[in-house]
Order: structure tokens, then C-alpha cells, then sequence
């Protein structure tokens, strides 16, 4: 699982481990048998060397940024959905660290397409109606431009295209695996 603050988790874990009296063999065992949760930064598969990372939680700027810093690499990274009010700046920093291209989709392509642009975004913007199209959008752009990973990380609600976030990244999951 990548990240500091999934580094940090394990640390608590392993603290409470310790505490409760379990062996370190155990905990290791535990933490190398865990897949992650569902949505949050969840590893769905590799393909002609390009990972692709459902992180459908990140509702929000402060959640997209920890996801696309924890990658750490090239990364096309897929952002859309019903957009919330909050500071951007940090997420736009990670983006132009780590992402040579973004895809946006659904009710905030146009508003985030002006704000990465107002924010002197450099890398490629894609804005695509769905997930549907958005998808394989984002793996041309991911095998052209070299990036390692395609991250599902929308800063946003799902509520204009979805019941919920869960509901999203199973599409999301559905369209990577007919990839």
C-alpha cells in the first residue's frame, strides 16, 4: 500500500499489536496478507506496465492530494464528479509534481479545467463526458506520455453521475478490468 500515511497506519497497528500481545510474526503475516480497503488507494492491476489505483474515497482536494503524493511517479490521474468548495493549491502542487496529465470528467471538468489552468497546470488536460470515456482516455495518455500508474482520484463528490462513491469506483473497477 503506498504512502506515508498508509506507513503511519501500519506503525499504529504494529503499536496496538504489541500492546494486545501479538507476535511480530503475526503482525507481519497480517500486514502482508492485507489488500488495502476497497476504494482508498486500492491497487486493481497492472497492465503493459501501467498500475491503475481506485481511489474513489478522495471526495475532496486535502484526500486527492494525499493520493497522488503517495504515488510518487508519473501518474495520469482522473479527477470529476460534483465539485466541493476548498483549497486546491495543495493538490495542484502534487499534480504538477507527479501528473504529466489529467482527465476530467462529469459536472467539474469545465470549473477544475479553469483552475488548473489559473493555477499554471502545465502538464495535459483531457475533459471527457464519463468515466466511460475518461478511462481509456487516460490509458492513451498514460502509454504516450510514460506514466507508471492511472489514478482514480476525482476531488470530488460522485453525486452527479453516481449514488455514491462506492458506486463509482465499481465502475471505475468494472472499466480497468475490460481494459
Amino acid at each position: 500500500m503506498p504512502g506515508a500515511h498508509n506507513r503511519q497506519n501500519m506503525l499504529m497497528a504494529t503499536a496496538v499489536g504489541l500492546e494486545l500481545g501479538l507476535s511480530p510474526e503475526q503482525m507481519e503475516q497480517a500486514f502482508r496478507s492485507f489488500p488495502g480497503v476497497p476504494h482508498r488507494l486500492e491497487f486493481l492491476r497492472e497492465l503493459d506496465g501501467i498500475s491503475y489505483f481506485n481511489d474513489s474515497k478522495a471526495t475532496n482536494f486535502d484526500a486527492a492530494e494525499v493520493a497522488v503524493k503517495a504515488l510518487a511517479k508519473p501518474v495520469v490521474v482522473l479527477a470529476g464528479g460534483e465539485p466541493k468548495q476548498g483549497d486546491a493549491s495543495g493538490w495542484i502542487e502534487q499534480l504538477k509534481r507527479h501528473a504529466p496529465a489529467v482527465v476530467l470528467y462529469g459536472a467539474a471538468a469545465q470549473p477544475f479545467e479553469t483552475l488548473l489552468a489559473g493555477h499554471g497546470y502545465g502538464g495535459e488536460v483531457l475533459r471527457l463526458e464519463g468515466l466511460g470515456e475518461a478511462v481509456p482516455g487516460a490509458q492513451a495518455l498514460a502509454e504516450r506520455l510514460g506514466a507508471s500508474a492511472v489514478l482514480l482520484s476525482p476531488a470530488c463528490a460522485s453525486f452527479d453521475q453516481y449514488s455514491d462513491f462506492e458506486a463509482r469506483g465499481e465502475h471505475f473497477r468494472h472499466l480497468v478490468s475490460g481494459l
